[in-house]
């Protein structure tokens, strides 16, 4: 069973459009040429040097946005990995803070560079300390 007939109409478009195509960059190449090489004082060689140059530039830039987004993949990965550490850390800082206060260790405050137990009760007196 071969190709349906609108499949061979969409193959000959596809050819046609092709053609035409090419057929019209042709066209316009053959008059921006000359008048590149007029206006730039340059040769037809220089010109199609200065293209090559180009293309490879762009073609690096693309490889530099290509490696600017792996970059850019791999630093929020870490980000999730150090935000979660952080979390992790944090839960354990909270329940080694309710496991001492359960076993009655002393309330620690800082006051003017210094820990004070029991509290702000007891800053009055240390505040009169030099």
């Amino acid at each position: 069973m071969g190709p349906s007939k609108s499949d061979k109409w969409i193959i000959t478009l596809t050819v046609m459009i092709g053609t035409i195509m090419s057929a019209l960059d042709s066209s316009i190449v053959n008059v921006a040429l000359p008048y590149m090489r007029g206006s730039l004082s340059a040769t037809i060689e220089e010109i199609i040097e200065f293209g090559a140059t180009a293309s490879a530039g762009l073609d690096h830039m693309e490889r530099s946005a290509e490696e600017i987004e792996r970059l850019t993949k791999e630093a929020q990965s870490i980000k999730s990995g150090l935000t979660a550490r952080a979390q992790e850390l944090t839960k354990k800082r909270g329940a080694a803070a309710r496991e001492a206060r359960f076993r009655g260790a002393p309330k620690l405050w800082h006051r003017a560079g210094r820990l004070v137990t029991g509290g702000p009760e007891r800053w009055a007196a240390h505040a009169a300390d030099p």
